[in-house]
């Protein structure tokens, strides 16, 4: 696919979806209203020219949205750096308690998954795939926190365990078809029928059945 060609078909999305905005009597802002195109960091990133309502859609390297900062060279830096700036903001919350308050290990913990842990997962499922360095640094966060707490890494799950848990049962949920659409969407189906499970095992039927997502290699 031709970069022009692409960059007609995203302004014929754009327009349709003005277009049924303004039919349900909303109004998209074209100020308020971004573009970004994911590439690899070692390709030079082409200049999108798209309008909205006739004035251009400015394109962006970074834009955080719902709370998590995508990057058009997919890389997780920006957001994990903010991660650690608003967690770290809150570390100041347990040395005040355990110092001032003598409050106990377990009730420090218990802040800390309540309050704190919180804000580093959220939205965990979407960076599942940040790099080593940065899965680290967030090791390294959780592991101040739990030494606040006067407690050790072996007290409670990894962060990066968890992000593969949540991976998991996001992918059952793909797998019984109670995910959203735009998920089940992405994978073909359907299972293999009729396999005996004297001849096939549970887990090589599924894997048998699933068909992932082929990607789209060609680049602009």
């Amino acid at each position: 696919m031709a970069f022009p060609f692409a960059q007609r078909l995203l302004q014929l999305d754009i327009n349709s979806v003005s277009s049924w905005a303004a039919d349900h009597k909303l109004t998209i802002h074209p100020s308020k209203t971004v573009c970004m195109l994911f590439h690899q960091p070692s390709n030079l990133c082409p200049s999108l020219n798209v309008l909205l309502h006739n004035l251009p859609v400015a394109q962006v390297a970074q834009h955080k949205h719902l709370g998590v900062i995508l990057s058009s060279s997919l890389s997780w830096t920006a957001h994990t750096n903010l991660v650690i700036t608003k967690s770290s903001a809150m570390f100041a919350i347990l040395r005040y308690l355990q110092s001032n308050y003598h409050f106990s290990p377990a009730s420090l913990l218990k802040i800390y998954l309540s309050f704190i842990r919180p804000r580093i997962e959220y939205g965990a499922i979407s960076f599942c795939g940040l790099s080593d360095k940065n899965a680290r640094r967030l090791e390294c966060l959780q592991q101040k926190a739990l030494s606040i707490c006067g407690l050790s890494v072996n007290n409670i799950q990894s962060l990066s365990s968890r992000r593969n848990a949540q991976l998991l049962k996001l992918f059952q949920s793909i797998l019984s078809n109670s995910a959203p659409d735009h998920l089940l969407d992405i994978f073909s189906w359907p299972f293999v029928q009729n396999i005996s499970s004297r001849s096939v095992s549970l887990r090589n039927a599924i894997a048998m059945a699933i068909r992932l997502p082929r990607p789209r290699t060609n680049m602009f």
